[in-house]
């Protein structure tokens, strides 16, 4: 249930905005299932100890914002003002984050930061905010370096990034500035969405001629849904066909080391290094 009619000051109050309508909705809900069954186990054991050695039971308070940051806004104040929650968890993805950070700055109220990764989170100086995440930047950072060592012929990397708020900008960044140290090659290519078209994708993609391709960022129906969609697999078809080289796709934003069925993987989910591992 959402917020309960009677609050008692026996329990921990754990309070969130969640997306579960809009356009970050499935995130959401995975979000709010998760924190449940959370809640759920720890009830289970008798609650949380707080001081004094009591266990407190866990009661969780939570309100849709339709993944808009007016609405996070207000949810995050009357979870602060009217609920009084103990514990303040933040929404998922950036910009509802930042919104959440703003007032917990002012209230001086830790907001616990799970699903927001944007740089600008990390730069702004936030003293209320505790991320459990690595900077959108540093996803595939180490990526480069992984398959120069698996790999060492692979040496053109191509991104192709939403271009769309910053998000893909920053991952395809942090390919980007590690590249060097590895002297691979980093082409990056802006790609507005939806994807309706894989023509002119292809096209640069095959300009570029690169032998490994990673897509960054957020695009409408999830980059898990666009890994068998049938413009990027013609994509990938086209690359792995081109002068008789297979080439390799790794798409992050959501499905990192999810890879195109007609294009022959440079590795899988289970061989790429921990910190190049992510779902969002």
């Amino acid at each position: 249930m959402r917020a309960a009619d009677i609050v008692s000051d026996h329990e921990i109050r754990v309070g969130l905005s969640v997306s579960v309508s809009g356009r970050f909705q499935l995130q959401g809900q995975q979000a709010l299932h998760g924190i449940l069954l959370w809640q759920s186990h720890a009830n289970a054991q008798g609650g949380i100890p707080s001081n004094g050695g009591m266990s407190r039971p866990v009661r969780l308070i939570w309100y849709d914002d339709g993944s808009r940051v007016s609405r996070t806004r207000e949810n995050v104040l009357r979870l602060i003002r009217n609920d009084s929650v103990d514990i303040l968890l933040g929404p998922y993805s950036s910009s509802l984050t930042m919104a959440a950070a703003e007032i917990a700055e002012e209230y001086k109220k830790i907001l616990w930061n799970y699903g927001g990764t944007s740089d600008e989170i990390f730069s702004h100086g936030w003293r209320y905010m505790i991320a459990i995440a690595s900077p959108a930047s540093d996803y595939l950072r180490a990526l480069p370096q992984w398959l120069v060592k698996q790999y060492p012929k692979r040496c053109r990397i191509c991104v192709l990034y939403s271009s769309q708020w910053t998000f893909g900008w920053q991952v395809a960044r942090g390919v980007l500035e590690s590249a060097p140290e590895t002297r691979q090659s980093v082409e990056l290519v802006p790609l507005d969405t939806p994807l309706k078209d894989s023509d002119a994708a292809l096209s640069l993609l095959l300009d570029i001629s690169p032998e490994a391709v990673m897509l960054a960022g957020e695009f409408p129906g999830r980059v898990g849904n666009h890994a068998n969609s049938p413009a990027l697999a013609n994509v990938g078809a086209s690359c792995s066909s081109r002068g008789g080289r297979n080439r390799g796709f790794c798409f992050s934003g959501g499905a990192v080391g999810r890879w195109s069925a007609r294009a022959e993987p440079v590795g899988t989910w289970g061989e790429l290094p921990n910190d190049c591992r992510t779902t969002l």
